[in-house]
């Protein structure tokens, strides 16, 4: 190997071949300026060799690990800080709904739990049925309600007013409960986030 092909690093005065380092104009903009902190009067043409374009580029790492720790501390601090908030906990809201329920909601809760079933169904068909072959065929002698069955009919509206409200009441409780489970959501979502 000739000695004209040999570089001198800027950095340190050793000599090195052209495949063993870089021209400063060559290096990632990060480590150039790191190198012109310490060596403001470096030129683009000057060489660098391997060895110390390393030990800088590794300075450059460890920065950037070290800015990244700080905004992570940063960051662990305030979602500590967001998870304590008194608005920010998360319920277990069938738990709350359970023991906040009134006689009245249990009430309705079950009215409602049975109006809308087959059960309530089939006995009400059977009951409907049965008024009416009663009435209408005057078995027995029974013959309290004459065709077109008008106390049937009055008795049917009683019905249907008083299950109509219960049954809304039964869902707007429905309607608190999915509001909480969409608070909780909110939260979690939030919390996940940070």
């Amino acid at each position: 190997m000739k000695n004209d092909d040999l570089q001198t690093c800027y950095l340190d005065g050793k000599h090195f071949s052209l495949s063993e380092g870089k021209l400063f104009s060559e290096l990632a903009a990060p480590v150039q300026r790191i190198i012109r902190v310490k060596h403001p009067k470096i030129k683009s043409t000057d060489f660098v060799c391997n060895r110390d374009i390393l030990h800088y580029t590794l300075q450059h790492v460890d920065t950037l690990v070290q800015d990244d720790h700080k905004k992570l501390i940063k960051l662990d601090r305030r979602l500590a800080k967001t998870m304590t908030k008194a608005n920010f906990k998360i319920t277990d809201v069938n738990d709350v709904m359970k023991h906040s329920l009134t006689v009245g909601e249990k009430i309705a809760n079950a009215v409602a739990r049975f109006g809308g079933s087959w059960t309530f169904i089939i006995i009400f068909l059977i009951i409907l049925a049965t008024w009416m072959i009663l009435n209408g065929m005057q078995l027995f002698g029974i013959h309290f309600d004459k065709y077109p069955f008008i106390l049937l009919n009055l008795f049917l509206s009683c019905v249907a007013a008083i299950q109509a409200p219960i049954i809304l009441m039964s869902q707007n409780r429905a309607a608190d409960l999915d509001r909480m489970n969409a608070k909780n959501d909110y939260h979690v979502s939030l919390k996940s986030e940070q």
